[in-house]
């Protein structure tokens, strides 16, 4: 009875808990930290499992089999502790001996998970970790039970393996609590197990109101461990009015790719599960949106692998799927973990991962109703490669909103938390330039966005900072404004306004790859997921009523009246302190928004700006009109035309006038935004002046240089300085120096006011101490001849970096002298314009055509035209010139060897000073640069060899679970819950692709992941490493199998498989050992011994020396040639005896060690070692004072007589 009982209360489980972690801190020697290779078999009970103490190691794996008495009982493991590296390192856990067993969970970070259950009784678990570093692993509890979750601690277990429920619980687990104790006030009972919630109640408690604004920013219970709805990740859906119900197809439950139709009725408060024909095919990482009352799915991953194009609508009222099929074929490629939303009729589908291995830039777009494909081209701005990442649409604004999301580096891909806006009419990208704060969400991916309100509201995701946190799975909710375009803080304006009635705010458990839906207009509806292990729940959340609120009664709350300071009231952008109070933003008040930041903020360039600032839609509900202030860089409210005002400098205008340029329209971004300045532009070396590496233009002529691996390059100022004298007396002068420091500098400046043509005014190297020069005319003329206003003079300031500063920074600044300002100050932008000429058409690339302001890029041709004369505002397909250096397409962002050599300015370079260091950089650089994709290495995905794949290209990596060779930087994004068991690179400094067959013992062939021994039974030594598992080898039908034909076997020959531990081999038998020819062997486990013969001694193996026959136990051998025992004096031998124990001069003549005893034992033949002379009594110990014994001479005399 008592084996049934194990975890039967969970009071006992937390005592085993405390003493397994007893244990681990009182036997810290008990388990090792450097587990690499090891394996282990766990079978006694309660037990515990951990990876020993210290850091795990790095490229490890480590294998534990725990195994209950028979396959009757369960295996529960409870966890205490878990730290590994977040998305690298994992704990498998199978339900089973063997990876082909159900896989229960793959665990990453330091989260704790929920007990896991084994069913087969047995439980397998694998710690994988890589190259990169190492944390402090697990520590779990384990113990078997008969019964389902050990009854949960809410019922007994008989040996039927049945649960009997204490009162109030349920189901086979007693996990399920009588519905009647908490569904009574607005539900009905049913079974005992199910609410039937009333009309305006949802919830697995039916607590969660429709119908009022109680309790808003709080999470509630949908339903959990409902088997209808088993544990998925990647799936997709969306909530449907009309048949009040969310619906979800698809997803991953780590074991196999699924293809049903799960529905969640909130009418009856049930899950309801279907398979139709036709249906899509099953897959995960597709997407699922709303439209007309039905459901559209594009895309995601199939079970075999491939990703796929379709798209399928659900109609609900029918219970009906139906393929639409595309009549164009502008059609996108297969996708996965892409996003997708519904802008009126078209469905938007935008980045993604691609079969190639390569993150989507691109956009797509399909018309429901006429079943046409279309890729959207941008007319401007750069469309971010991205996957896992969130779209939505705020029509208002006619905005698309991509946020978050993995995205490339040439090795690795990172999580952003970038937020890119789209235009769907203008068809124009742009980045949001915005800045962390307390209440903006950190980098996710596999998140969720939902527009609700005015809100986009995020949920979730996989977070991870390297060395600094290994949260890994994300449970908060942020809110960011979308006419206002600022993250709000939840949780500060929830302390301020109070709607709840006493709940907790607290979010279920963090998880990624879930499904998100909006119902009721405030209420966001989340299931499923992966936290660990795929996730069968569903929960949701009452927005926040600044959020959204439903009417009662039909009437609106002021909500903003709740706020009562000042303070509280500008955080919130919808809310405005007026008249001593906060109210409700109306668009004509007078009272000053400020909680209102605006879009104008996050704008960067003037084209952007008129692009996304041609909304009628005022603050708070879109961003409103805006204008550009060419002067000072900033996008302004076109309202706010006087924040376009530039001070002067010592009463002095800058070189534009006294009049700033307010752009209101998109074509004058191009004819009138000639911004102040210098341009700084770098060239790596060796130098290209017809394709620079970076453009920028710098207000202020500061450059640090921070130390860096590009030490080998050229910066370069060049621009236009202007003296701006109104009326300039013969006194007057001004004069330029650089302040510079480790950088060799060359400084030029115009013969002439007003010409092109340069001389050279200074020559320095670079010092480790700053220091200041003048620069100087040879002829030793002023430095500007015609101080006046209109007259310009071209610089050019040239700094190359000193290899010598080991890594400390540089520095070169333009500071002046001039008559009518007071000391040496930095150059202000009044004076400085960037350089422009009027030979736009000779440069051949975009970065050297933006070098120059007077020219804008046309993408369609690859040409280069002068802004304001020689081409309209727009080139080919109406797209505008590209005017901003950050929106022509540069090398670095190239991923792969093909597309980078395709472009003709760039080309692949792959021999970098680190292994592993590739990268696509300027065509030129690099001498054995990679220059037509004829030179390329073959793709990843193209590689079905481990061996190709690592050798052929640093890029690659080899996921040995799936056989699979995948490019590395889309790892994260590929196999986001841990899909692929064990992968391997080139970048570690040993070959890492698995060939058990080179080991030639079983010693070293278990020390090698998934390898173990076929031994013959009679001489396991003949055997072979082969693939395979705790539970069998692979490949073969069995060990007998495998070794026919080795040495002579025949398939009859019996022969055993071995994973946890060799098998024992008989050396003595096998005449294996190492013995002396005069030595026995006894064989031990996985060893022998040698012992020499009797009438021999020594190790047993190197010597056996001959000896006495017998062992002279208080005596010496005499040596050759009669080999006998001496006797220690005192000691003799019983002849009779001898033969049999092979002992002499093992008995005690009982003389005190000073006599010899030939004529009997206690028969002392004569006192020896007291010199001669008259017999003395005896004493032992003499020198110490203590008696010794009597004895008798040969003739029974007593030595007591003889005194």
């Amino acid at each position: 009875m008592a084996s049934a009982l194990w975890g039967e209360r969970r009071p006992r489980v937390r005592l085993l808990n405390s003493l397994a972690l007893l244990v681990l801190l009182l036997c810290p020697s008990g388990r090792a930290g450097e587990c690499k290779g090891h394996r282990q078999l766990l079978f006694q009970q309660p037990g515990y499992v951990t990876d020993g103490p210290g850091n795990y190691s790095v490229n490890g794996n480590c294998e534990w089999l725990i195994r209950a008495p028979n396959n009757s009982f369960r295996i529960v493991l409870t966890f205490m502790f878990l730290d590994t590296e977040c998305t690298y390192d994992y704990l498998f856990i199978y339900d089973g001996d063997s990876y082909n067993s159900p896989l229960l969970a793959s665990l990453s970070g330091n989260t704790l998970p929920e007990p896991i259950e084994a069913q087969s009784g047995k439980m397998l678990l694998h710690l994988f970790s890589d190259a990169n570093y190492n944390l402090l692993g697990f520590n779990a509890t384990y113990i078997f039970t008969l019964c389902p979750m050990g009854c949960s601690g809410h019922g007994t277990c008989d040996l039927t393996g049945t649960c009997t429920c204490h009162s109030g619980w349920s189901g086979l687990a007693c996990d399920i609590q009588n519905c009647s104790d908490y569904c009574a006030s607005h539900g009905q009972c049913i079974a005992s197990q199910h609410c039937q919630c009333q009309s305006g109640f949802i919830g697995h408690n039916c607590d969660l109101s429709l119908n009022d604004n109680q309790s808003a920013g709080s999470w509630y219970n949908v339903s959990r461990s409902d088997p209808e709805f088993t544990g998925r990740t990647a799936a997709a859906g969306t909530f449907l009015n009309t048949t009040n119900s969310l619906y979800i197809f698809g997803g991953f439950d780590l074991n196999e790719v699924l293809g049903d139709l799960i529905r969640y009725n909130f009418t009856s408060n049930q899950w309801h599960r279907s398979l139709l024909s036709p249906s899509p095919p099953g897959r995960h990482s597709h997407t699922a949106v709303e439209w007309k009352g039905r459901m559209v799915l594009f895309g995601g991953q199939l079970a075999n692998g491939s990703l796929a194009n379709d798209i399928w609508l659900y109609e609900p009222l029918t219970e009906s799927w139906k393929l639409l099929s595309a009549v164009h074929s502008h059609s996108p490629p297969g996708l996965a973990a892409h996003a997708a939303t519904v802008v009126e009729n078209y469905l938007y589908v935008h980045g993604g991962r691609t079969a190639f291995d390569q993150f989507s830039a691109e956009m797509f777009r399909f018309n429901l109703e006429k079943t046409i494909w279309e890729e959207v081209i941008p007319t401007g701005g750069k469309s971010p490669a991205v996957a896992a990442h969130s779209m939505v649409f705020h029509p208002a604004s006619r905005t698309l909103l991509v946020h978050g999301g993995h995205r490339v580096s040439p090795r690795f891909s990172y999580r952003t938390n970038t937020t890119d806006i789209f235009h769907v009419d203008l068809r124009y990208w742009s980045t949001l330039n915005s800045k962390p704060s307390s209440s903006s969400p950190r980098e996710r991916a596999f998140h969720s966005a939902t527009i609700i309100g005015n809100y986009m509201v995020v949920y979730g995701g996989n977070v991870h900072i390297h060395y600094h946190e290994e949260k890994c799975y994300d449970g908060d909710i942020f809110f960011y404004h979308l006419g206002c375009h600022q993250w709000v803080s939840s949780e500060e304006l929830g302390l301020l306004i109070n709607t709840g009635d006493g709940r907790e705010s607290k979010s279920f458990r963090g998880r990624y790859s879930h499904v998100a839906a909006v119902m009721n207009g405030n209420i966001l509806l989340v299931a499923g997921g992966y936290s660990g292990r795929p996730m069968g729940d569903l929960i949701a959340y009452k927005v926040p009523i600044f959020v959204s609120q439903v009417l009662v009664q039909n009437v609106h709350l002021d909500y903003c009246s709740l706020y009562d300071v000042e303070q509280g009231c500008n955080k919130d952008p919808d809310c405005v302190w007026c008249q001593s109070r906060c109210q409700s933003y109306q668009q004509h008040s007078t009272c000053p928004h400020v909680g209102c930041l605006g879009l104008a903020q996050l704008l960067a360039d003037c084209q952007s700006c008129l692009v996304f600032g041609q909304s009628r839609v005022s603050p708070p509900q879109g961003p409103g009109s805006l204008g550009w202030c060419v002067q000072t860089a900033a996008c302004l409210p076109v309202t706010d035309p006087l924040k376009c005002q530039v001070e002067p400098v010592s009463g002095i205008y800058g070189w534009w006038g006294s009049e700033t340029t307010f752009i209101t329209a998109l074509e004058q971004c191009q004819i009138l935004n000639f911004m102040p300045g210098l341009q700084l532009v770098t060239y790596m070396q060796p130098r290209n002046i017809s394709q620079p590496d970076k453009v920028e233009i710098t207000m202020t002529p500061t450059l640090i240089q921070n130390p860096s691996t590009e030490l080998d390059a050229v910066m370069v100022y060049q621009g236009f300085i202007h003296p701006l004298f109104d009326s300039p007396a013969p006194s007057d002068n001004v004069q330029v120096k650089v302040q510079l420091q480790r950088l060799n500098v060359v400084a030029k400046i115009g013969r002439t006011a007003n010409s092109l043509e340069m001389e050279e005014v200074g020559h320095w190297a670079g010092q480790p101490e700053k220091e200041t020069r003048l620069l100087q005319r040879n002829s030793g003329d002023r430095l500007f001849p015609n101080l006046e206003r209109g007259n310009k003079y071209v610089i050019r300031l040239e700094g190359s970096l000193n290899n010598s500063g080991n890594g400390q920074t540089s520095e070169m600044t333009l500071t002046w002298e001039r008559s009518n300002i007071v000391d040496t100050s930095e150059i202000s932008f009044h004076f400085l314009e960037p350089f422009r000429t009027e030979d736009c058409d000779s440069y051949p690339s975009c970065l050297a055509c933006l070098a120059d302001q007077a020219c804008g890029w046309c993408s369609d041709s690859s040409t280069c035209h002068q802004r304001i004369s020689g081409v309209d505002s727009h080139c080919g397909r109406k797209r505008p010139l590209v005017l901003s250096p950050g929106h022509c397409v540069l090398c670095s962002e190239y991923t792969d060897c093909h597309s980078c050599s395709t472009d003709p300015f760039c080309e692949w370079q792959i021999n970098g000073n680190r292994k592993g260091d590739f990268q696509c950089i300027r065509k030129g650089r690099s001498p054995t640069g990679i220059r037509s994709p004829a030179g390329c290495p073959k793709p990843c995905h193209q590689q079905s060899m481990c061996t190709e794949c690592l050798n052929n290209s640093s890029q690659c990596a080899w996921c040995a679970s799936t056989h699979t060779c995948f490019l590395f930087t889309t790892y994260l994004a590929k196999y986001p819950s841990g899909e692929c068991r064990d992968w391997y690179d080139s970048i570690h400094s040993v070959s890492q692709c698995m060939d058990c067959s080179r080991f030639l013992t079983c010693k070293d062939c278990l020390q090698n992941f998934e390898c173990g021994w076929c031994g013959n039974s009679d001489n396991p030594t003949i055997g072979r490493c082969l693939p395979g598992d705790f539970s069998s080898l692979r490949g073969f039908e069995n060990c007998s199998a495998a070794l026919l034909g080795l040495y002579n076997l025949s398939v009859s020959e019996p022969a055993s498989w071995s994973y946890g531990v060799c098998p024992d081999i008989d050396e003595c038998r096998l005449q294996m050992d190492n013995c002396n020819s005069f030595a026995t062997c006894k064989n031990t486990f996985e060893s022998f011994e040698c012992h020499c013969n009797r009438g021999y001694a020594g190790d047993g193996s190197s010597y056996c020396n001959k000896t006495c026959y017998n062992d002279c136990t208080h005596g010496w051998c005499s040596g050759p040639p009669h080999y006998s025992c001496n006797c220690e004096l005192g000691w003799t031998s019983d002849p009779d005896s001898v033969n049999q124990t092979g002992i002499e001069c093992d008995i005690d003549c009982g003389c005190n060690s000073h006599s010899t005893c030939l004529t009997g034992i206690g028969n002392c033949d004569e006192c020896q070692g007291f010199g001669v002379g008259t017999p003395v009594l005896y004493i032992n110990n003499l020198d110490m004072g203590v008696a010794g014994t009597i004895g008798k001479f040969a003739d029974d005399t007593d030595w007591s007589s003889r005194a």
